[in-house]
């Protein structure tokens, strides 16, 4: 299942334009970035993922562009 097959009020995107980043998981939060989604994983399985192997947001934020490039689904965009 895709994101788009979600209910809307469910959906990352919808849900931070309607309510705000508050509202928001950290692993939705970051739903947003380009081609964070891969074949059989959904942008959030992708995000929770990183979420995971970097400790959290602001692991995520401190790590260096090669290492989330090594990651599945996470581009150079």
């Amino acid at each position: 299942m895709t994101i788009k097959d979600w209910p809307e009020d469910e959906r990352p995107r919808e849900g931070l334009l309607a309510h705000g980043p508050q509202v928001l998981s950290d692993a939705k939060l970051i739903t947003g970035f380009p081609r964070a989604g891969t074949a059989g994983r959904t942008a959030l399985d992708r995000g929770r993922d990183a979420l995971a192997c970097f400790g959290g947001l602001s692991g995520l934020l401190a790590a260096a562009p090669s290492e989330l490039t090594s990651m599945p689904g996470l581009g150079p965009t």
